[in-house]
């Protein structure tokens, strides 16, 4: 395992997904994407960090791109939380979008469920995302994405709300002082 997995195998699961989002946004502006456009995205990944996880589950599994571009009709897929409207813009967004990215946002989700209906307070509970995570950290350095600074999220330890760590924004990791 790198030091960088070691590193993250300390940090929250809402550290480890806000790290994986960050990589995410990295993404975008690598390829040059307007930002603007994945903004509904972005908010509904954050959202994960301040909000019910079982929810973002939900709602979020919703919006991954495996089931908006299922080729199946809107009504049959039964959505609760994404409208017609948001479904359609979403299957243009990522029908245009590179390949990396349409993956990140699958991760993304896989690292999210990971342990949402359990405490993590076991070593294999805590390193229940880190194959994910690893993929993550490939996928970037095969496209020459870079990461983000892994040191932004050592203030949300593994220690604390029993694994899942404390609620925060993106704001906090960019703006906060630790």
């Amino acid at each position: 395992m790198t030091n960088f997995l070691n590193k993250l195998k300390e940090f929250s699961n809402r550290g480890k997904v806000a790290f994986a989002i960050c990589c995410f946004e990295n993404a975008i502006k690598y390829y040059g994407l307007n930002k603007v456009n994945w903004l509904f995205v972005i908010q509904e990944l954050w959202s994960f960090c301040n909000s019910s996880m079982a929810i973002w589950q939900e709602k979020f599994g919703e919006l991954t791109p495996f089931v908006v571009n299922e080729n199946v009709d809107f009504k049959i897929k039964d959505y609760q939380y994404l409208s017609k409207e948001q479904h359609d813009n979403l299957q243009s967004l990522y029908k245009d979008a590179p390949a990396v990215i349409l993956v990140l946002l699958g991760l993304i989700y896989d690292i999210g469920i990971t342990n949402v209906l359990v405490k993590v307070n076991s070593n294999s509970l805590k390193e229940a995302q880190l194959p994910f995570l690893n993929d993550i950290i490939k996928l970037m350095e095969e496209n020459n994405i870079p990461l983000p600074e892994i040191e932004l999220f050592e203030k949300f330890p593994i220690t604390k709300n029993e694994g899942w760590g404390r609620e925060f924004t993106r704001e906090d990791i960019f703006n906060e002082e630790v």
